[in-house]
């Protein structure tokens, strides 16, 4: 069986930049069908709720600033009953909730990434009941609001990676697929197809992958076959290739989360074993440094980062669980930070309990 472990994606907004933030936590992982907006260092349950309960939902801004919220399972019985194939769309000048079309396929644990044209390709996933990855993948098209085919990929996997590339195309890293994977393929939106790209060095799951300002792909983290790992790669998309960083992160961890601030390095929070630590990896040194504690003990396992326009990033939820899988038991926290280069302070705490796994 998968362990439930989840990569939690983050990006750069402006107007729902802290909506995302609290959709991600409340909607990814919650067994919750509210959701919390933030602002002026405090937090709000928003007018509407979403039509189902969702449990590792992907969360995508849309371009007109409205948010998709795609997939999951069923947090009251997530091994017994079929993933979701139903979407629904947060519009946060009305505050609420509307169903859009659904998938043909059910899915969780899977990935949603905006594609430079509006649209949103929807990859692979898990399905539970068939204790199975899934290669199949979809087109969102927010103009007329459904789901279309699209290629498969090479391999059917859960918990990998998805990362916008400059060029257009979407690099798919690693995953489980009948174990934590070093395969990674190639999405092309023109042509509608996954082609085999350089494997990493090493296999993982629950990583993070984030592009940096140079085109190239940070690949951090994870769980490989003998647990969580602290080493980290490079993807050349020039090259098609993976190589290993000059440094290792200074702490092993997985399902944590990644950020690129708006100096160009990328803030490392959370996971696990590592959860209420982060550090810095420096674009231009290529290593790892500024380790720092947020909070106080473990509280941010499966965390949600976004980056704000004034530079800092928040940090929001986590759970105070650790080594959980499908039939764990788990403490999701309300607790909230924004954090910066080699420390953090905290901001008023969340209504709606946070997030977990």
């Amino acid at each position: 069986m998968i362990a439930e472990r989840y990569f939690n994606g983050s990006s750069r907004l402006r107007f729902v930049s802290v909506v995302l933030a609290a959709l991600a936590l409340t909607l990814g992982f919650g067994a919750l069908s509210t959701v919390d907006a933030q602002n002026a260092d405090t937090w709000k349950l928003t007018t509407g709720s979403m039509s189902v309960a969702r449990r590792h939902a992907a969360v995508t801004p849309l371009l007109d600033g409205r948010v998709l919220i795609v997939g999951g399972n069923n947090p009251a019985a997530p091994t017994t009953t079929q993933p979701l194939a139903s979407a629904e769309i947060y519009d946060p000048a009305t505050d609420t909730f509307a169903p859009t079309g659904s998938m043909a396929v059910g899915r969780t644990l899977h990935t949603a990434t905006l594609l430079p044209d509006g649209r949103v390709l929807v990859a692979g996933g898990w399905n539970p009941v068939a204790d199975a990855s899934i290669a199949s993948a979809e087109i969102y098209n927010p103009a007329t609001g459904t789901f279309g085919p699209t290629g498969s990929m090479n391999a059917a996997r859960a918990q990998h990676t998805a990362t916008l590339l400059q060029s257009g195309r979407v690099l798919i890293a690693a995953g489980w697929i009948t174990g934590p994977s070093a395969s990674a393929e190639l999405y092309d939106p023109g042509a509608g197809t996954f082609t085999p790209t350089g494997a990493l060095v090493g296999v993982r799951n629950t990583h993070t992958a984030t592009l940096l300002q140079n085109g190239n792909v940070l690949v951090a983290g994870g769980f490989g076959t003998l647990g969580a790992l602290a080493t980290a790669e490079l993807y050349n998309p020039a090259a098609g290739t993976f190589a290993t960083t000059t440094g290792s992160m200074l702490n092993g961890r997985g399902s944590h989360a990644a950020t690129r601030t708006a100096s160009g390095d990328v803030l490392i929070v959370g996971g696990e074993p590592a959860a209420a630590s982060q550090e810095t990896y420096s674009a231009a040194s290529g290593t790892f440094g500024s380790a720092a504690t947020i909070g106080t003990g473990p509280t941010l396992n499966w965390p949600t980062t976004t980056l704000l326009e004034f530079g800092f990033v928040l940090i929001a939820g986590g759970n105070e669980g650790a080594n959980a899988n499908w039939s764990g038991t788990f403490a999701p926290t309300p607790n909230a930070y924004l954090a910066f280069t080699g420390g953090s302070f905290g901001t008023g705490s969340m209504n709606a309990g946070g997030q977990w796994g």
